[in-house]
C-alpha cells in the first residue's frame, strides 16, 4: 500500500511510504503540487490541515506579528482547499497541526523514528511525520 504525507506551504513537502517503509521524500511549489495531486489515482493521502486548528496565537505575540501569522496561515488554508480539491475522490485523511506532533529537526532523530537515512528538509520531514501513524494503512 502507498501512503503519501503532505505538509502544505509555499514549499510543500511530500513523503511516500510503501508497505510501511519510508521510501521517498520531495518538495514541490504549490502549482507543481496541484498538478501532481491531480494525476494521482491510488493511495492514501494524509495532509496536515491548518484549517483544523483554531488557536494560532501566543498571548505574548504583538499585533504586527499576529497579522503576519494570520496571513501565512490564511495562505496555507487556501492551499489545503486546493490540494483537497486536486485529490478528487482519492482517500484523504486530514490532521490538525497539533495532531502531527513536534517537529523533528535532527536527521539522526528522524532516522531513529522512520529508518530513513537520506537527505531531507523540514517540509519533507513534516510530511513524513504527518503520515507516520498511517504508513500501514488507516489506523
Amino acid at each position: 500500500m502507498i501512503v503519501i504525507g503532505i505538509d502544505p506551504g509555499t514549499s510543500t513537502g511530500f513523503a511516500q511510504y510503501e508497505d510501511g517503509k519510508l521510501t521517498r521524500m520531495w518538495t514541490f511549489k504549490p502549482l507543481q503540487a496541484i498538478a501532481y495531486l491531480q494525476m494521482q489515482d491510488e493511495g492514501l493521502f494524509v495532509m496536515e490541515d491548518s484549517r483544523l486548528q483554531s488557536f494560532i496565537f501566543d498571548r505574548n505575540v504583538n499585533a504586527a506579528s499576529k497579522l503576519k501569522i494570520a496571513r501565512n496561515v490564511g495562505a496555507v488554508d487556501g492551499l489545503c482547499n486546493l490540494y483537497q480539491d486536486a485529490l478528487g475522490k482519492n482517500k484523504l485523511i486530514k490532521l490538525s497541526p497539533l495532531d502531527k506532533g513536534a517537529k523533528v529537526t535532527l536527521n539522526s532523530r528522524f532516522f531513529e523514528i522512520t529508518g530513513f537515512n537520506g537527505r531531507s528538509n523540514q517540509h519533507e520531514r513534516d510530511a513524513a511525520m504527518v503520515a507516520l501513524d498511517f504508513r500501514n494503512g488507516v489506523r
